[in-house]
């Protein structure tokens, strides 16, 4: 499983390295409203459905350690608290992925907490929380006489879903990959086919070995 944050359509995007020990979502229900009527006893009338909320805690490791971190080259803890923060400065939303969970949706930034903790110098330990986000469409229009056209939609941003990026782990090979992301590891051809040009052709007889893809090795998972 891969937690993933994305700023500017994928321009940015940060993997964190320590997958929390659970999360929590909240809300995505829908609004009731309730009243009472005068010799009528109470009422409710249905809203709309509420944003979802997501919240973890995990940490930035100031080193690699292979039991406990999703990839290698792992970012130095403070880059990593200033790349949120600097996120955050924006007023842009940014994209939240979970893999194997099909989270896949634009959110705000509603807290980033975080300390250092005696006894585990350099490491940063985090709380985060988001709140779903959804893009306001504006129409545009123009007057053709007596006629009021309607223009193509426009938004602030496109954050529509785009593929993810992964890095290849010790163990990992095509038709694994496909199980973990898609839930059906007959779909290996699909990140086979995204990859052409970083999976050595010479191996395409292969696929189901770990020949084909090497760890540290990057891939698109469409």
């Amino acid at each position: 499983m891969i937690f993933q944050l994305s700023y500017n359509n994928f321009a940015e995007k940060l993997v964190f390295p320590v997958n929390p020990p659970k999360f929590r979502v909240y809300g995505g229900g829908t609004e009731f409203h309730d009243f009472a009527v005068v010799k009528g006893g109470e009422r409710t009338t249905i809203g709309d459905i509420k944003m979802r909320e997501i919240s973890f805690s995990s940490f930035f490791p100031r080193h690699y350690d292979p039991f406990l971190c999703e990839y290698v080259d792992i970012p130095h803890p403070y880059d990593a608290l200033n790349t949120i923060q600097r996120w955050r400065k924006t007023k842009w939303p940014v994209r939240l992925i979970i893999t194997d969970l099909g989270v896949n949706m634009a959110v705000t930034i509603r807290k980033f907490e975080y300390e250092e903790r005696g006894g585990e110098p350099g490491d940063i330990y985090f709380d985060i929380a988001f709140k779903e986000y959804e893009f306001i469409r504006i129409r545009e229009v123009e007057q053709n006489g007596d006629e009021i056209v309607m223009l193509d939609s426009t938004s602030r941003t496109d954050l529509s879903v785009n593929p993810i990026t992964y890095q290849v782990q010790a163990g990992d090979y095509l038709w694994l990959l496909a199980e973990r992301f898609y839930g059906d590891g007959g779909r290996w051809g699909d990140i086979y086919d995204a990859n052409r040009n970083t999976i050595d052709l010479a191996n395409a007889g292969q696929m189901l070995t770990m020949e084909t893809i090497h760890p540290g090795q990057w891939l698109v998972i469409p």
